[in-house]
């Protein structure tokens, strides 16, 4: 009886981490053409202060989701102890 509530457990935990998997690739697959081409037409407006906001704020917000997506596998891959993490000195400018 126990096994069976444990294996069921598990299978639902495996599909979490499915959805997961796919939803954070989606929304990478989704956010990565909107940095870019934001990018690439904020280049080409020459004059347009107000329009140059407007494209900054789309950037802002797809690099947002963009480590949001980020995060989301971060949390699955300690989950599933598949993520390694290395401790570093950082150099501090003051």
């Amino acid at each position: 009886m126990y096994e069976d509530v444990e294996k069921s457990h598990l299978m639902i935990l495996d599909k979490m981490h499915q959805f997961i998997n796919v939803a954070a690739h989606e929304l990478r697959a989704s956010i990565q053409p909107i940095l870019g081409l934001t990018q690439i037409l904020r280049s080409r407006i020459k004059d347009s202060q107000q329009q140059h906001q407007l494209l900054d704020i789309v950037v802002r917000n797809a690099k947002r989701l963009n480590r949001l997506s980020g995060e989301i596998l971060d949390v699955t891959r300690l989950e599933s102890q598949k993520l390694e993490l290395k401790k570093e000195l950082l150099n501090r400018m003051t």
